[in-house]
């Protein structure tokens, strides 16, 4: 049963998922349970701004599908087999090849302090607990991608007004 999910999902994956609309979000999932994939898959693919990229089972997985097929957004469980879901995303966030990191979703039915604070610790931007409600989800989806551009445009301009500062320190010498 395992190995049929795997191909399955192997070819899901590799089957041609990139990106044909630019103006769309690209999301990415990861749950080891096919009919948690299978409610993520539903909710995204409803969407019409949103695309799923790629599915994975295990966090060694789902750092190929980042990596290959470049989300906007990672939903995914923290337990996992392989990897589980923070090691993936300190992975993903120490990674310096990859340029434009996705928000990453946790959608999980662990609700201990401890861990919440350390999935947000690790970078995540939202934490849902399962069940997931779809509107939720995709609302939250949204909502991480906007607080994401809003702060990389911060850091831009306070980078653009950093070097400002600098020309016209050089300057004024």
């Amino acid at each position: 049963f395992l190995k049929n999910e795997i191909i399955i999902v192997g070819t899901y994956i590799t089957g041609g998922m990139q990106s044909m609309d630019d103006d769309k979000i690209r999301v990415a999932c990861a749950d080891d349970n096919m009919a948690v994939r299978r409610v993520f898959r539903d909710i995204i693919n409803d969407e019409p701004d949103m695309e799923l990229v790629g599915e994975a089972i295990n966090g060694s997985e789902l750092i190929s599908v980042i990596k290959n097929y470049k989300p906007h957004a990672v939903v995914l469980d923290l337990i996992m087999p392989k990897l589980d879901g923070l090691e993936v995303i300190r992975k993903i966030k120490a990674d310096d090849t990859i340029k434009n990191k996705p928000v990453f979703i946790v959608v999980s039915a662990i609700g201990e302090d401890r861990i919440i604070r350390e999935a947000f610790e690790s970078g995540v931007e939202y934490y849902i607990m399962k069940p997931v409600d779809g509107p939720l989800l995709t609302d939250r989806i949204r909502w991480a991608l906007n607080n994401e551009e809003q702060r990389r445009r911060s850091e831009e301009l306070k980078r653009r007004n950093s070097y400002t500062d600098i020309e016209i320190k050089v300057a004024d010498m």
